[in-house]
C-alpha cells in the first residue's frame, strides 16, 4: 500500500507567493503544494486579502482561511490547522521549492535546469494523480482479482476482517473492502458481531453473579460465627450446655 501518488513539477512552475505578503508580518510552515501561514497579531485580514489578490493575479494557487477550508479535508476543526493555508494548483509548487531545489541539486550533484523534475504530493486527495496503489496477497485475499477504488480509511475494516476481530466505530466503510476478501474466510457479519458482543455481556454478568453469591455466603458465615461467639461470651454455660445436648441427640442410642 503506497501512501500517496506524485506529480512531476519543474522550476518554471515554482510560484513566489510570499512576494504578496509584507515581510515580518507572518510565520510560515509546511511544504509544497500547501503552505501554512500564521499571521502576526493584527495582520490576519491584511495578509489574507493580499494573498487573495495575488492568487487572482497569478491564477495558479488558492488561499483559504480556516473557516473556509473545504469540508472533505476534515481539517477545519483540527487544533493544529493554520489560520491561512495556501494550496498550489496541480503541477505547481510554492516558495519552498524555489529555495530547496538548488540545495537539492547541490546535495545530489546534478545540474538544475528548467526541465529538472521534482516529485510533489499533498494536493487534494480527489486529484487522481494523488491516489495510491494497493496490492494484497494472503489466504484470505482473492486471487487474480481487481477491486474498485476505495478510501484509505476503509483499510481499518479490512484489517479487522483479516484478524477476525469485531471492528470498533470508525469512518471507513465495510462495504468498500468486502470484495477484497475471499468468500470462505475473514468476514464478519453484523449477526456474528452482535453474537460476540452479547456473549461477552452474558459471560460478564455470570461472573458478577457468581462473585456476588460467593461474597454473600462468606458474609453469612462470618455473621453466624460472630453471633455464636457473642452468645457464648454472654451465656457461656447455657450456650455450652445446648451444644452438648444437641450433640447427644445426634449420637446413636446404645444397643
Amino acid at each position: 500500500m503506497s501512501d500517496h501518488g506524485l506529480v512531476g513539477v519543474t522550476p518554471p512552475y515554482f510560484i513566489n507567493m510570499t512576494q504578496y505578503m509584507k515581510y515580518g508580518t507572518y510565520d510560515m510552515a509546511g511544504g509544497s503544494p500547501c503552505l501554512q501561514i500564521y499571521p502576526k497579531e493584527g495582520h490576519e485580514q491584511e495578509i489574507y486579502d493580499a494573498l487573495k489578490a495575488g492568487s487572482l493575479k497569478n491564477g495558479h494557487f488558492k488561499v483559504y482561511q480556516k473557516k473556509n477550508y473545504p469540508k472533505q479535508w476534515h481539517y477545519k476543526k483540527c487544533t493544529r490547522s493554520p489560520p491561512i493555508l495556501v494550496m498550489a494548483d496541480v503541477g505547481y509548487a510554492l516558495d519552498d521549492y524555489i529555495k530547496g531545489a538548488p540545495e537539492y541539486a547541490e546535495k545530489y550533484n546534478f545540474t538544475l535546469t528548467n526541465s529538472s523534475e521534482f516529485g510533489v504530493h499533498g494536493y487534494d486527495y480527489n486529484v487522481s494523480d494523488m491516489h495510491p496503489f494497493f496490492m494484497a496477497r494472503g489466504p484470505k485475499i482473492k486471487k487474480q482479482h481487481k477491486v474498485a477504488p476505495f478510501h484509505t480509511v476503509d483499510l481499518f475494516n479490512l484489517f479487522t476482517q483479516i484478524l477476525e476481530i469485531p471492528p470498533l466505530p470508525n469512518n471507513g466503510s465495510m462495504g468498500n473492502i468486502v470484495d477484497i476478501l475471499n468468500d470462505k474466510q475473514g468476514r464478519y457479519s453484523i449477526g456474528s458481531i452482535l453474537m460476540v458482543t452479547v456473549g461477552g455481556v452474558l459471560v460478564a454478568l455470570l461472573f458478577i453473579s457468581v462473585a456476588a453469591t460467593i461474597a454473600l455466603i462468606i458474609i453469612k458465615r462470618q455473621q453466624t460465627i460472630t453471633t455464636a461467639a457473642a452468645l457464648n461470651k454472654r451465656f457461656p454455660q447455657t450456650f455450652h450446655h445446648n451444644i452438648v445436648e444437641a450433640q447427644h441427640l445426634l449420637e446413636p442410642e446404645d444397643a
